[in-house]
């Protein structure tokens, strides 16, 4: 769960820098009108965890392709893999996430104090 007295700290949890416009207008959007928007989002964050379902606004993915290596050719589509990125809430929802899931396992002492690659 998500506290009230914390809401504006998620947002700092996650840096975005896309270079799709799309999603940086969202995340730009987001950062600037968080105050008005924290306790919808902590809501809706609240109520994912709660329900372990996540919305569809949370689903869709904007795959871009990338050039494999600047030596091939970009007019061969096997030249390119596909980037996916999700939406920014998204990416929020799964931040948190892992940021609960770490500090459960840290309180438990099941992550190992020292750990490589």
């Amino acid at each position: 769960m998500i506290s009230r007295s914390g809401e504006v700290e998620f947002t700092n949890c996650y840096t975005l820098t896309f270079t799709f416009t799309l999603l940086t207008l969202r995340t730009r959007l987001l950062k600037e009108n968080v105050d008005v928007l924290a306790a919808f989002l902590v809501e809706l964050y609240n109520w994912s965890l709660q329900t372990g379902s996540v919305s569809t606004s949370f689903k869709p993915v904007y795959i871009t392709p990338l050039l494999k290596k600047a030596n091939l050719d970009s007019a061969d589509p096997k030249s390119y893999r596909p980037i996916a990125n999700l939406s920014v809430l998204s990416k929020l929802l799964e931040r948190l996430v892992a940021r609960q899931l770490v500090s459960y396992l840290n309180a438990v002492r099941l992550l190992p104090d020292l750990q490589s690659a």
